[in-house]
């Protein structure tokens, strides 16, 4: 009312909240005014509590969250929940809100920006087999990226070497995931072996002879010879395999020669087994 200490036109509280006055004059006849007052409060900013950068792993989706409390959410998907699940690659925005328990319920609010993006994936990758044994195969897993890569034969035990050794023939999957805990690479391998003898004598044991898992690869050429060089048969790796017969008659009992072509992997392949009769 005395119109005295005004205060300076930048003005920072002192209290929090401080009540302030006002006083409007008339510019023509000073003692015509009135008075009002107002208080000034300031709320804390929330702060947002996440990471920005989401890896999405390929055929999966990845849950977005927030790890500090808020009152209220929501996301440029129309979500108001403190999470969501997405499955496409992009930008996903949040807004957090903090109402203030004063006078007036002010709300004070914040957002991020996330990125939800795909992993790397390696330039190539290139599996060495080495097999022929009946349990010393070994795999060797070559890969042209960036980063670093686990890698598993089973997509349960994963470890940072890139052999693997001991292995016992079969069939296994090569599973490659980068420092995301994504799996990059996939790739189905078979570790082929063949039995050192058989007895084709008609009695449900080992009446055949073939590659074993020679199925998993149809383009392969499997030829058995004599102990002299001579083409016996030629193995279609879907059968049942060789029966010990040449044009229908018995051969006796003997050492037989095998050649066989992987054009999948490049190789080829010699050895020799005995017919018992």
């Amino acid at each position: 009312d005395s119109g005295l200490n005004a205060i300076a036109e930048n003005f920072e509280n002192q209290t929090n909240p401080q009540q302030l006055f006002i006083r409007v004059e008339s510019l023509v006849n000073a003692s015509c005014y009135d008075t009002t007052s107002f208080y000034i409060g300031v709320n804390s900013q929330p702060v947002i509590d996440m990471d920005v950068i989401w890896y999405l792993c390929p055929g999966e989706d990845v849950q977005l969250y927030v790890n500090s409390i808020h009152d209220e959410y929501i996301w440029n998907t129309g979500e108001t929940s403190s999470e969501i699940i997405v499955d496409e690659p992009g930008d996903y925005k949040v807004t957090v809100y903090n109402i203030n328990n004063d006078t007036y319920k002010t709300t004070c609010s914040v957002s991020r920006t996330i990125k939800v993006v795909e992993p790397d994936f390696p330039k190539a990758v290139n599996i060495e087999i080495n097999d022929w044994t009946s349990n010393s195969n070994s795999v060797l897993v070559h890969v042209d990226g960036t980063g670093h890569y686990e890698y598993s034969i089973d997509d349960y035990d994963y470890q940072d070497s890139n052999f693997f050794n001991d292995l016992l023939p079969g069939d296994y999957t090569v599973y490659v995931k980068n420092e995301n805990g994504c799996i990059v690479y996939t790739e189905d391998i078979y570790l082929l072996n063949y039995p050192k003898f058989f007895t084709p004598n008609s009695d449900g044991y080992n009446d055949f002879w073939k590659i074993n898992f020679s199925e998993t690869e149809p383009d392969i050429e499997i030829n058995i010879f004599d102990r002299y060089g001579k083409l016996i048969t030629q193995l279609n790796p879907l059968s049942n395999g060789w029966d010990g017969t040449l044009n229908g008659q018995v051969l006796a009992t003997s050492d037989y020669w095998f050649v066989v072509v992987r054009p999948s992997k490049n190789k080829q392949y010699r050895g020799h087994f005995t017919l018992k009769r």
